[in-house]
């Protein structure tokens, strides 16, 4: 685990000394349950805490604080699913559960074991978080984490359910600062916490005060650098200290532009490193001119315009539009599906490439680690700075839960490259079609029943390479589907889907396919035609049907990452190898009986080959040569 917290960059300053002292010693105390850190936007906050934790988890085992250390970014737009998800992972548990409740139920009965010292860090906190929906018990509450005030609160521990809705919105709650007459009853429901401790950053005090029931003590505070510390990090960032003193003067000049946000020291030195004399003054220039607003807004924009090609600026804007703690492997997928990686022919070779790249966007501080290793993280502020960079430049339109109360006019439509709607209300629906000629993107993340995708809608899309509809009811799909001859990639995820999927012998450019768990009671035999198809993924779905075409894998040839569960072997076909396979996962058989201490099946493209069989006589899925 202390992997994941490695922080070989991390620069230590003596005005932060006090802070990282008094962060270690209330992680110390048995005392003190919550602890709260705030500080501007790129001050380094989440940097500092995963310093103070790797030293925690490097310690003796006679000094170690905790067992498990669970690192979660909550973000503006909260989505509980996939924070109760990161804490179970962490903890060993995979959890089943369709409901965000009963998911906080497992949780919760994880945490109250007292042989387990567990630290929980919710970063990003934008606003007061519902911790019981994120299964973290409270001190003396009952099964759904409630206080059990009186002896007349009797029956199931979900007795009062319908006053907790499922989903992340609801979770956020707006508060008022806690008055003096209220602060006893919030010191009693939310003040110890057992089973685990809390960490909370955020930008904002007011926020942890919410959060933490005015419990000012253990709030701390992160400022920016001094003077002399931002000069001297700049110095060592940009390489100037082994170059000529004729930079000197330009760097104290540029870093005094970066208001000592660690941050912007990081993306705009390393940027600026290795350029030349007049690259620097430009730069500076375009800051004394004030071209940028914020620190944060130049440091990711100058960054991003010395990115060393376009390859790598498109990946770091596909990397903006993906969210936080986003999947290398679905990273690799969007650059196969564009087709923007130059000569690559293999997703074996899209990943390496991929890696490649994402490597370079972290060592310019675009980009950082996340809590696993095959998962990225970009910051907020960075995030915002590249959506605008990506909406001027290459007509991108991004919303996440927002309103769509009307369509953007025509103009806009037809310059429009890429369209992602993630959790938005969408209040007419779709229109009967869109005229987007140049759109190349098409996702929809979205849980309402209701929304009904149109036959004609991709009829104006003719230029499209990508298209992901994610919860949705494709139970009427879409004939103009038909239409889209250059599709690349085509991801229908957690939907409910039309029994005939013959459209697919259409679609003969596809590279990726998933119908990830999505309903769906057979392969469709018009699979065979999909042989340019690279990467093939039906996990989270089982094949029922005793007449799935599953033999109908053997004409991809070029196929060379599956992900794929089938209840038996018996709907194995005979003589189905995969000698080309770089990755898998295939599960065969029912693995639900086994507990999460006999056996764990790897989450989504962590191991790179997994088979799991449940069989009376066995089999290979490699050819004898």
């Amino acid at each position: 685990m202390a992997d994941l917290f490695e922080n070989s960059s991390y620069e230590s300053f003596p005005s932060r000394d006090a802070t990282m002292k008094n962060i270690k010693e209330a992680l110390e105390s048995p005392k003190v349950r919550m602890i709260g850190l705030h500080g501007l936007s790129g001050v380094g906050k989440t940097t500092l805490v995963k310093e103070i934790i790797r030293e925690a988890l490097q310690a003796s085992e006679a000094g170690k604080l905790f067992d498990v250390v669970a690192l979660a970014n909550v973000t503006r737009n909260p989505d509980i699913t996939k924070v109760q998800g990161i804490i179970a992972e962490t903890l060993g548990m995979k959890l089943e559960e369709e409901t965000d409740v009963v998911r906080a139920a497992r949780i919760r009965e994880r945490l109250k074991n007292k042989k387990e010292s567990t630290l929980i860090i919710l970063d990003d906190l934008w606003a007061e978080l519902d911790l019981k929906m994120l299964g973290i018990p409270l001190e003396g509450s009952d099964g759904d984490g409630r206080r059990n005030r009186s002896n007349t609160m009797k029956g199931t521990p979900f007795e009062n359910v319908k006053e907790v809705k499922s989903t992340a919105s609801s979770a956020m709650k707006s508060k008022k600062l806690p008055s003096e007459s209220s602060s006893v009853i919030t010191e009693e429901t939310l003040s110890y916490y057992k089973g685990c401790k809390v960490l909370l950053i955020s930008e904002s005090k007011e926020v942890l005060l919410n959060q933490m029931g005015g419990k000012i003590n253990s709030i701390y505070f992160v400022d920016v650098l001094n003077k002399k510390e931002a000069e001297a990090f700049f110095n060592k960032m940009s390489g100037v200290g082994a170059r000529s003193s004729e930079f000197e003067k330009l760097a104290t000049q540029i870093a005094s532009k970066c208001n000592g946000l660690p941050m912007s020291i990081v993306t705009t030195a390393r940027g600026l490193k290795d350029q030349s004399r007049s690259v620097w003054e430009d730069n500076l220039l375009q800051l004394e001119r004030g071209k940028f607003t914020a620190a944060n807004d130049f440091s990711t924009v100058l960054s991003y315009n010395l990115l060393e090609n376009e390859e790598l600026k498109d990946a770091f804007l596909l990397c903006a539009r993906m969210g936080p703690d986003a999947l290398i492997i679905d990273l690799v997928k969007y650059c196969i599906g564009l087709g923007f990686l130059q000569g690559i022919y293999t997703a074996k070779e899209a990943w390496d490439r991929v890696s490649a790249l994402v490597g370079k966007l972290k060592v310019s501080g675009l980009l950082s680690d996340s809590y696993s290793s095959d998962h990225f993280t970009m910051s907020d502020t960075v995030r915002s700075a590249a959506l605008s960079i990506a909406s001027e430049e290459k007509h991108v339109f991004t919303m996440t839960k927002g309103k769509v109360d009307e369509w953007p006019d025509e103009d806009k439509l037809e310059r429009y490259t890429s369209i992602s709607l993630h959790h938005c209300d969408i209040i007419d629906g779709f229109p009967s079609s869109i005229n987007c000629p140049k759109l190349r993107v098409l996702h929809v993340n979205s849980n309402d029943p209701q929304l009904v995708i149109p036959k004609n809608l991709f009829h104006g899309m003719k230029e499209l390479r990508a298209l992901i509809l994610t919860d949705l009811d494709l139970s009427q799909f879409p004939s103009s589907i038909r239409c889209l001859t250059k599709l690349r990639m085509l991801c229908l995820e957690q939907c409910k889907l039309d029994e005939d999927l013959s459209f697919i012998s259409e679609l003969r450019n596809l590279r990726i396919l998933s119908l990830s768990g999505s309903d769906i009671k057979k392969l469709p035999i018009e699979l065979q035609h999909l042989t340019k198809l690279q990467i093939f993924d039906v996990q989270e779905h089982t094949c029922e049907s005793k007449n799935a075409s599953l033999s109908e894998l053997r004409h991809l040839s070029q196929l060379t990452t599956l992900d794929m569960q089938i209840p038996n072997d018996a709907h194995f076909p005979k003589n189905l190898f995969f000698d080309k396979l770089h990755s898998y996962k295939i599960v065969i058989g029912d693995l639900s009986a086994h507990s999460d201490m006999d056996f764990k099946t790897p989450e989504k493209f962590e191991a790179l080959k997994f088979l799991a069989i449940q069989s009376k006589d066995g089999f290979d899925i490699h050819s004898q040569k």
